[in-house]
Order: structure tokens, then C-alpha cells, then sequence
């Protein structure tokens, strides 16, 4: 995380103080009077959840007050996104997401959700690097053994993630570009199913985010190829990086924290800006398309044809 507990506990409070209807002293002396929920719309297990359970226990601890999450999986996240949007506006209801928010206007709009609109950030909590695991009894030892193979024999392979438009979905479809091959995807909506199936060997391969994978990787029941990032993991010291590998895939996985509003554009306190001094969904929407041009540079490819090639792509969804 790049921030301590107790800045977390104090950022996420000043922030509300600032943003609530009421009067801002007043709220920020009353601020939690009763419980807080966080909702998070990927299954329980997952890094996304697991780091939801640890802001929530040191909110808790700070507040005084009990900080709960919600699990609501689905639809790519839209689910629970949903939830919180509809919820009152009161600064007890929390969303904690990671990309989603961003790409499934794109990849699977929900009619009356706006995250735009139905949102105001808060802070970005963390970043995460994603790794690629193969199943213990696979016969791949490395990326380019998994490459060589996806070759010879292409659709073959399927791969895992936990949804559409979820991090592991964007980073294979990345990753499957950049390398040349194509591989199924195995969308999933429990984070414990896609295990069992990983570890037994129904599934290929799977990128995700490494905090919640790190644990059965060094129990021997995944085997991890790459990561993400411009370094390699600490906790997975002798696992390259796919830069290493000649792979130009430089990444990570945000996650950040927002709560309902219902006015984003009335009177906002400085503090809910970050980036450069532009909103969190501002900066992330301009950093992605610098990313974008920065990848066709890399492979050589022009605006248009990576157009024409995100195109492809949604048709092949839609069918």
C-alpha cells in the first residue's frame, strides 16, 4: 500500500468531512456515529477483497465504530458498483474498486450507473503487481515455453480471470497481443472455483493480481512464470519480470476507494484531487491513453490500426 494505516483512517475522513452536505464542522465531529459498509464487488478471497478487510479492521480501530464489507460479485463488478450508487449519500456506504470503474463504461455498460456521475473519489489506496501462474503439474517452465506451444496450437489454451474487464481479463488479452497468440477465456465469478480449477488443471493459465495468489504459489500449488512491473516482486524474487523476457508488458493493478455522491460537481475540497491536481478518474483516463500510445510505438503499430484491432476485439465479445 502506499500508505500507512493511519493515513489511510485519516485521509478517508478529512475527505468526507469536506465532501458531506452538512456543514463540515459539524459532520467531521459527528463522523461515524454507527456503522460503515464497504462494498466490494469481486468475490471474497481475492486481493481486492482481502485488502478491503484490512482498511475496514483499521477504520474500525480508529474510528471506533464497526467498518463492515460487503461482498457483491458480478456482471464485472457492476454489481456492486451499482449497489453503492443507489445507496444513500451519506458517507456510510463505501465502494472499493480497482479498474473497473473505468474500462466497463467501455467493455459492459450498466444502464443508470455512471461512475463519473455516481461517485466521488476518495483515495487511491494501493497498487499491485500481477503475476502469471501455470498449474503445478504444467508442462510449461516458462513464458516461452507457454508462448511456443499457444502457437502451434492456437485456441487450445484457455486462461482465468474474474470477469470481463477485470484485471486479469485486460492483462491476458495484453499480454496475448503482445506475444502473438490466442487463448480462451474462462470468465469466473468466484475467486475460490478459479482456484480449484487452476490448481486441478482445467485452466491453463492466469494472470492476476499477486497479493492474493502469492500464498499458493510458495505453497507449491501454482507455479509462477512472470510478473508485472518494472521490478521483480519481492516476495517472488527469482520470478522475472515479462520486461525481462522481452515482453514490453509494464503494469499494475489500482485500487482505489469512493463513496455515492449525488452532486460530483458542487463544491469539492482540494484534498479529493490527486494526480497531478486533476480527480482520480481525469488522471486514470488520461494516464491509460498515454499507455495506449506508448504500446503502439513499441509493436510499431498506428492509431488506426489499433483501432481497427480494438474493434475486432468487441466484435469477437459481442458474439
Amino acid at each position: 500500500m502506499r500508505h500507512g494505516y493511519a493515513t489511510v483512517a485519516l485521509a478517508v475522513a478529512w475527505i468526507f468531512a469536506a465532501c458531506a452536505a452538512a456543514p463540515a464542522s459539524a459532520f467531521a465531529q459527528t463522523y461515524p456515529d454507527r456503522s460503515v459498509r464497504i462494498i466490494i464487488a469481486f468475490a471474497a478471497g481475492g486481493t481486492i477483497d482481502t485488502l478491503g478487510r484490512i482498511v475496514a479492521q483499521k477504520l474500525s480501530e480508529a474510528w471506533g465504530q464497526s467498518v463492515f464489507v460487503e461482498n457483491r460479485p458480478g456482471a464485472s463488478g457492476n454489481i456492486g458498483a451499482a449497489a453503492a450508487a443507489q445507496s444513500a449519500p451519506d458517507g456510510y456506504t463505501l465502494h472499493l474498486g480497482g479498474q473497473v470503474l473505468a474500462v466497463n463504461v467501455t467493455l459492459a455498460p450498466m444502464k443508470g450507473l455512471d461512475p463519473v456521475k455516481d461517485f466521488e473519489p476518495i483515495m487511491w489506496i494501493a497498487t499491485a503487481q500481477d503475476v502469471m501462474m501455470v498449474p503445478p503439474n504444467s508442462p510449461f517452465r516458462s513464458v516461452k515455453d507457454l508462448v511456443d506451444y499457444a502457437k502451434a496450437h492456437p485456441g487450445e489454451l484457455n486462461y482465468a480471470s474474474l470477469g470481463i474487464g477485470s484485471s486479469g481479463h485486460l492483462a491476458t488479452t495484453l499480454f496475448s497481443d503482445l506475444a502473438g497468440i490466442k487463448v480462451q477465456h474462462v470468465p469466473y465469478t468466484s475467486y475460490s472455483q478459479a482456484v480449484t480449477d487452476m490448481i486441478s488443471g482445467r485452466i491453463s493459465l492466469w494472470i492476476t493480481t499477486l497479493g492474493g495468489a502469492v500464498g499458493n504459489i510458495q505453497a507449491g500449488k501454482m507455479r509462477a512464470l512472470a510478473v508485472s512491473g518494472r521490478t521483480r516482486a519481492a516476495q517472488l524474487p527469482d520470478v522475472p519480470t515479462f520486461n525481462e523476457l522481452g515482453i514490453g508488458f509494464v503494469g499494475d493493478c489500482r485500487q482505489d476507494q469512493r463513496r455515492h455522491d449525488p452532486h460530483p460537481r458542487a463544491a469539492r475540497h482540494e484534498g479529493a484531487r490527486d494526480c497531478a491536481g486533476l480527480p482520480f478518474h481525469r488522471w486514470w483516463t488520461r494516464q491509460a491513453r498515454r499507455d495506449a500510445r506508448a504500446r503502439d510505438r513499441q509493436v510499431g503499430r498506428s492509431r488506426e490500426e489499433r483501432i481497427v484491432a480494438l474493434s475486432a476485439m468487441q466484435r469477437r465479445r459481442l458474439r
